[in-house]
C-alpha cells in the first residue's frame, strides 16, 4: 500500500522527519482477553525523542458513548416489542441493516466492551504512551491550519515543529506499509503487534519492533 506523506522540520534547528498516514489500528485488550478500539493522536515523545502516534485516551468521550448506546440499545427493544405485534415484522427481517435485533446484538457487544474499559481506563497507574516504544514521556501535538506550525510545542532546541506544504516538499516521499494492529493492555503497554499485508488478506507473524514497512 502505498502512502503519501509530509514533510515536518523544526525552525530552530536541523532536525526533519516525516508524517506518515500508516493503516495502523489499535485496540486494547480487555480482562477477558476480548478486544476493544482504541483511538491515537500525533505527539512527541521524549523517550524516542521523535514525533509519533501516541494514545489518545478521552474517557468523558468514552461515557457518552456508552450512554449513546444504550440509549440506541433500548429504543432497538421498544422497537423490536412494537413490531412483534405487526403483520409487516417479515418485512422487516429481509432489512437486516435496520432490524432492531441487528442493531441490539451489535450495542450489547459495545456496551460489553465499554463498561469494562472505562473502569480499567479509569484506574491505570500510567498516564497515555507512545505507541512506537510505549514510554509514556510524551506531548500531545498539533499543527495550525493556516501556517502549519505546532504553537502547542517547543522542541528542544528551542524551535518550533513546522508541517511543510506539499507544494514546496523538496523531496515528496511515499512509503510501501502494511497494515498493522497494536494490541494494547489497558495501561497502554504494548502487547502484540500484528501486521498483514492487504494484497493478500494474510496476517503476518507479530513483529519483533514496531517498524510496519513491507519488506
Amino acid at each position: 500500500m502505498s502512502i503519501d506523506s509530509r514533510l515536518i522540520v523544526c525552525t530552530g534547528c536541523d532536525f526533519e522527519t516525516r508524517e506518515l498516514f500508516q493503516p495502523k489500528i489499535l485496540k486494547y485488550r480487555l480482562a477477558d482477553g476480548s478486544e476493544t478500539p482504541a483511538h491515537r493522536t500525533k505527539g512527541w515523545c521524549h523517550d524516542c525523542n521523535n514525533y509519533r502516534d501516541i494514545e489518545h485516551i478521552d474517557i468523558p468521550r468514552l461515557e457518552e458513548t456508552l450512554a449513546e448506546q444504550l440509549a440506541e440499545h433500548d429504543e432497538a427493544i421498544e422497537t423490536l416489542h412494537a413490531l412483534t405485534r405487526n403483520w409487516w415484522q417479515g418485512l422487516l427481517r429481509r432489512n437486516r441493516k435496520n432490524d432492531p435485533r441487528t442493531i441490539i446484538s451489535d450495542t450489547e457487544k459495545h456496551i460489553v466492551a465499554l463498561r469494562s474499559l472505562i473502569p480499567a481506563l479509569k484506574s491505570r497507574q500510567s498516564d497515555a504512551r507512545c505507541v512506537h516504544c510505549g514510554g509514556s514521556k510524551i506531548e500531545p501535538l498539533d499543527f495550525d491550519p493556516d501556517d502549519g506550525m505546532a504553537h502547542n510545542f517547543h522542541h528542544h532546541c528551542g524551535g518550533k515543529l513546522r508541517l511543510v506544504p506539499r507544494d514546496i516538499d523538496p523531496d515528496p516521499i511515499r512509503f510501501n506499509f502494511c497494515v498493522a494492529t497494536f494490541i494494547l493492555s489497558t495501561e497502554g503497554e504494548i502487547i502484540e503487534k500484528r501486521q498483514r499485508d492487504p494484497a493478500s488478506k494474510r496476517k503476518r507473524p507479530a513483529l519483533e519492533t514496531a517498524s510496519i514497512n513491507c519488506p
